[in-house]
């Protein structure tokens, strides 16, 4: 992702997790600016979004979707980095799925689906933030 001469880039070597499972991804910002870039630092959150549908005939003739959005894990990193045109710096985010978080991805059901995001920030003290989601794929069986 670039934005105002800052690149954003995000690597990560899964897209499924499972209970238990260690979320990690590798984080670099590098900036191609002329003007002097301060990063605070990097977050990371796990979102699960749930949408609820109700049928025909179902809650009193309600149609309108209900949506929840929980945060699942969260990592932040502070970094306070003044970063000069073609300087980059890069940090590793890790969070982990809690043992006990079984409901997985569900997005071929009628009434009900759940999504995953996996939001990461860079934070900036010049500029506007970065921001990239990133889709995960969460199952409810163990590694």
């Amino acid at each position: 992702m670039v934005q105002d001469g800052i690149h954003l880039i995000v690597e990560r070597t899964h897209t499924c997790f499972g209970p238990g499972d260690r979320v990690a991804v590798n984080v670099t910002v590098k900036s191609d600016s002329l003007h002097t870039v301060i990063l605070r630092g990097f977050e990371m959150v796990l979102r699960e979004t749930t949408v609820l549908r109700a049928g025909p005939h179902g809650s009193r003739g309600r149609t309108q979707p209900l949506s929840k959005t929980a945060v699942i894990a969260e990592n932040k990193v502070m970094l306070n980095a003044t970063l000069y045109g073609g300087q980059q710096k890069q940090s590793e985010l890790v969070c982990m799925l809690s043992p006990s978080h079984t409901t997985p991805t569900i997005n071929t059901a009628r009434h009900i689906d759940v999504t995953y995001a996996l939001m990461v920030k860079a934070v900036m003290g010049t500029g506007n933030n970065l921001l990239m989601e990133l889709p995960v794929i969460i199952s409810n069986w163990q590694r």
